[in-house]
C-alpha cells in the first residue's frame, strides 16, 4: 500500500516564505504598508489544489497483494485500481479525464521536477492583492540536495502527494485610485526577508533567471470583475492578450497611477492606444506629449483638441481619433508650448529631417524660419515633379559642398530644378575625383615605372579570338575613362594596377579597339581571370555568348600561353588530315 498516506482529503502543504511581523518590522516601511502587507488573506486549500492542477500530470502505480495495481492521479489526487499499466505511456484519468503521463512508483523519479509562476488574487474590503510566487514541484528530492527543503520529509512517498515549495517575488496592493508595489530584500540578514517599496512606476512581476521563465500563471482573475479594478479590467487594451503574458499585471498599474488612461483606450483611438502601448511595452513615457498625472480627459494630451479637430483630427461620434506619428505630436506639442503656430505637415517634416541626419550647417532645427523655408521650397518642387526625396536633397547639398560651391548663396541653397542640379553636381564631383585620381595613378606611374610594365603586359596579354582582342591600358587615366564609359568601379583599380598589385585589360571589338566594350581583371600569380564586367555590370542584360566564349579561350592562354599556342597550330593540320 501507499506509505504515509495520511492525507485521504486530497489536501497538500505549500512551503512560502510570506511577510512576518519580524520581517516587516526590520523593513524600511511605513506602518500603512506594513499594515497592508499583514492583512494580505492567506493561500486557500482551494488556491493550492488550483495550483497543483497546472503541474504536468502524472499516474504512477505499484503492484499490491491481489495482483492489480493501484494507481495515483497526480492532477486529483485520486487513488483507483487497473489491471494492468505500462511505464513510459499515456492514459486519461478515469476520475478527472486528465491525459498523464504514467509511470512505476518503484522507479526513481529523475527529471520530474517543474517550476511555474503564478499570480493569486487577493481581495479584501477594497482592497486588491497580487502575489506574485514561483512554486517548484519535484517527486524525488534527492535530485536537489542542495536545496533546503525545509520541513520536507525526504523518506516519505514522494509519489503520492509531494509538497510544494514556493518564493514571493512582488506584492501588488491595489486601493481605490492608488496603488504600491513590493518585493523581497534578498540582501537581508535575517531568517526571512524583509520587504522594500518598489519606486518603478510599472513594475514587473517576473524576471527570467536561472530556471525560472517570466512567464506566469493567474488564479482568481475573476476577483477582479467585482472589485474596484472592474473598469481597468474591462478596458483592457487586448482582450485577447496571452494568460502567460504580464500586460494584465503591468495595465493594471497604469490605470491605478494614471487614471485617464483607461478613456484613452475606451476612445478607440489608434493613436492614444499607441501611447499606451508604448508606455505598457517599453516604458515609453513621451513626456513632451502626454500629461499622466491628468485629472480630465482634455488634460491627458499637451495639445488641445481644437487643434486636432482644425487638422482633421477630431473625436468622431464613435470616438475614433485619426493616427498620427507620435514623434510629429511631440514636435507640434513643442511648438505649441512656445505659442509657434505650425502644422501637422511641418512637424512630420521636421521628423524627415532628424531622420535624414542632415548637417547642422544645412539646417539648424531650432530656427523655425529655416525649416519653413526649405518645408516651402519641397512644397515647389514637389508641385514642379522635380522632388524625389529629403536624402536626395541632402545628397545635393554633400555633393555640391565637395565641388566647392557657395551653398549658403540662396540660388545654389535652393535650386530651381532639384533633379537637374543633383545630377549636375554628381557629375562635376565624379569629374573631380577622376581627375585626383588621374593624377594619383600618374605620380604611381613614375614612381614605379610603369611604361617598362605596359610593355610586358602587352607582350604577355596579347591575346585575339572570335573577332574581339585584348588592349593594355597605356595610362591609369584610360582605366578611369573605361569606368567612366561603362559605368562600373574600374577606375578605383588604377592605382593597383599602376603598382603592379593587380592587372586591368581591355575587352575591344578588333575593328573598334577605341570603343569600351568589356572589362577583364586579371590576378597574375594565379593566372586566372578574377572578373569581367561590361556596361553596369551586366545589370540590366545577360553577359554577351561572345564574350563568354572569349572568356574561356583567354582563360586557358593566360593559364599556359606555350601550350595553347601550339594546340592552336595543330588544329589546322588535323584539319587538312581529316
Amino acid at each position: 500500500m501507499w506509505k504515509d498516506a495520511d492525507k485521504p482529503d486530497g489536501s497538500q502543504t505549500i512551503y512560502i516564505s510570506a511577510p512576518s511581523a519580524e520581517a516587516l518590522q526590520a523593513s524600511n516601511l511605513t506602518e500603512q504598508d506594513k499594515q497592508d502587507l499583514l492583512d494580505m488573506p492567506n493561500i486557500t486549500q482551494a488556491d493550492i489544489q488550483t495550483i497543483n492542477r497546472h503541474f504536468n500530470p502524472y499516474i504512477f502505480y505499484k503492484k499490491n497483494k491481489k495482483e492489480d495495481y493501484e494507481c495515483f492521479c497526480t492532477h486529483c489526487n485520486s487513488t483507483f485500481y487497473a489491471s494492468a499499466k505500462k511505464h513510459g505511456e499515456f492514459e486519461n484519468c478515469p476520475n478527472c479525464g486528465k491525459q498523464a503521463l504514467i509511470a512505476s512508483a518503484n522507479y526513481p523519479q529523475k527529471g520530474k521536477y517543474q517550476s511555474l509562476n503564478f499570480v493569486i488574487f487577493k481581495f479584501l474590503g477594497s482592497t486588491v492583492y497580487a502575489l506574485c510566487i514561483w512554486v517548484d514541484k519535484t517527486y524525488c528530492p534527492r535530485q536537489f540536495r542542495s536545496y533546503n527543503w525545509g520541513t520536507l520529509k525526504l523518506d516519505r512517498d514522494f509519489q503520492r502527494q509531494p509538497d510544494l515549495r514556493a518564493g514571493v517575488t512582488m506584492i501588488y496592493v491595489f486601493k481605490p485610485g492608488e496603488y504600491a508595489a513590493y518585493t523581497p530584500d534578498w540582501s537581508s540578514k535575517l531568517q526571512d526577508y524583509t520587504y522594500r517599496k518598489v519606486k518603478k512606476k510599472i513594475p514587473k512581476p517576473f524576471h527570467g533567471y536561472m530556471y525560472h521563465s517570466a512567464s506566469m500563471i493567474y488564479i482568481n482573475k475573476y476577483f477582479l470583475n467585482h472589485r474596484t479594478l472592474k473598469y481597468y479590467y474591462e478596458a483592457l487594451p487586448s482582450k485577447n492578450y496571452s494568460s502567460t503574458s504580464d500586460e494584465l499585471i503591468k495595465w493594471l498599474c497604469l490605470c491605478s497611477f494614471a487614471p485617464m488612461t483607461e478613456i484613452a483606450i475606451k476612445s478607440g483611438s489608434p493613436t492614444l492606444r499607441k501611447i499606451v502601448y508604448d508606455r505598457l511595452n517599453w516604458d515609453c513615457v513621451h513626456p513632451k506629449l502626454v500629461n499622466w498625472k491628468a485629472k480630465r480627459p482634455k488634460d491627458f494630451l499637451k495639445i488641445p483638441y481644437s487643434d486636432l479637430k482644425r487638422y482633421g483630427l477630431y473625436l468622431t461620434n464613435k470616438g475614433a481619433l485619426g493616427h498620427v506619428d507620435l514623434t510629429t505630436l511631440e514636435f507640434y506639442a513643442a511648438h505649441y508650448k512656445k505659442g509657434e503656430k505650425v502644422s501637422f505637415e511641418l512637424c512630420e517634416f521636421e521628423q524627415d529631417i532628424i531622420n535624414c541626419r542632415i548637417d547642422k550647417g544645412y539646417i539648424d532645427l531650432a530656427d523655425l524660419k529655416q525649416v519653413k523655408e526649405l518645408f516651402e521650397y519641397k512644397k515647389r518642387q514637389v508641385k514642379n515633379g522635380t522632388w524625389h526625396s529629403l536624402g536626395t536633397y541632402v545628397d545635393y547639398l554633400d555633393h555640391a559642398k565637395d565641388c566647392g560651391y557657395d551653398i549658403k548663396q540662396h540660388h545654389i541653397r535652393f535650386p530651381r530644378n532639384l533633379r537637374q542640379a543633383h545630377d549636375d553636381a554628381v557629375e562635376n564631383w565624379a569629374i573631380i575625383c577622376a581627375e585626383k585620381e588621374k593624377a594619383k595613378a600618374e605620380a604611381e606611374a613614375k614612381k614605379y615605372n610603369y611604361p617598362k610594365r605596359y610593355k610586358k603586359l602587352v607582350k604577355n596579354y596579347s591575346f585575339e579570338y572570335g573577332g574581339l582582342m585584348i588592349v593594355v591600358p597605356e595610362h591609369a587615366g584610360d582605366i578611369i575613362t573605361e569606368g567612366r564609359n561603362l559605368c562600373h568601379c574600374v577606375a578605383g583599380y588604377a592605382s593597383r594596377h599602376i603598382r603592379g598589385t593587380t592587372t586591368i585589360l581591355f575587352l575591344r571589338h578588333k575593328n573598334e579597339t577605341e570603343k569600351s566594350y568589356y572589362t577583364i581583371e586579371v590576378n597574375e600569380q594565379c593566372r586566372e581571370i578574377r572578373q569581367c564586367h561590361g556596361y553596369r555590370n551586366e545589370q540590366e542584360n545577360d553577359k554577351a555568348a561572345e564574350v563568354v566564349e572569349f572568356e574561356k579561350e583567354f582563360a586557358k592562354f593566360i593559364k599556359n600561353p606555350q601550350k595553347y599556342k601550339a594546340e592552336r597550330k595543330e588544329e589546322p593540320c588535323r584539319k587538312k588530315s581529316a
